[in-house]
């Protein structure tokens, strides 16, 4: 009795250990990597140059206006996402105003020296640039002509803020086309041409 059970035990401990051995023993779960939030890098358009040139003929309250400005890219994004860059601009534009004043003639030239931010927003891979413009402008005049008489005029001229935006098409990698519009002091709506390098 003893020795047929003990035989049994041996039987199935020799078939349990068999069929252990078959078995493939499970690998155990990888562990998770932490959860990192991955963001895809949005690829520049901006030119290797920081430098841009406008040169600019429009309107002003009241006049018409011309000049040229340079652009210096001081920061290559101000945000995380999306393609866009901060420049200043500075320059010099000519503006010569028509007027009628009590029943008189008047005109005079002005000189604008502005001092501006320029926020850059790339869209359609880098062909349309849009943003925010703002700053200050100093405008001066040092004669004036009323009915066809010349006088000269003392005023040192004055500092006015400006804010506006502007808009850009580049047609080629160099050259775009340029809108620009300012408010504050006075208005100026500026249409002209934008030369990267």
């Amino acid at each position: 009795m003893f020795k047929s059970t003990l035989i049994v035990f041996l039987a199935v401990f020799t078939l349990a250990s068999a069929a252990q051995a078959q078995t493939p023993r499970r690998k155990a779960p990888a562990a998770r990597p932490a959860k990192y939030e991955y963001r895809t890098p949005v690829a520049s358009t901006m030119p290797a140059s920081p430098w841009d040139f406008s040169a600019m003929l429009g309107l002003y309250n009241p006049g018409v206006g011309f000049g040229a400005l340079a652009a210096y890219r001081i920061l290559d994004q101000v945000l995380h996402e999306g393609d866009n860059s901060l420049s200043f601009e500075s320059g010099i534009n000519f503006v010569s105003v028509s007027d009628s004043v009590a029943s008189s003639s008047v005109s005079y030239t002005l000189i604008e020296i502005p001092f501006q931010a320029r926020w850059d927003f790339r869209l359609s891979e880098g062909k349309l640039i849009v943003g925010p413009r703002a700053g200050f402008n100093y405008l001066s005049g040092s004669s004036v002509t009323i009915n066809n008489v010349n006088y000269t005029i003392s005023r040192s001229g004055g500092i006015f803020f400006q804010l506006g935006g502007f808009g850009m098409y580049r047609f080629t990698e160099n050259l775009a086309a340029r809108i620009g519009i300012g408010f504050g002091g006075y208005t100026s709506i500026m249409l002209g041409l934008n030369y990267a390098l």
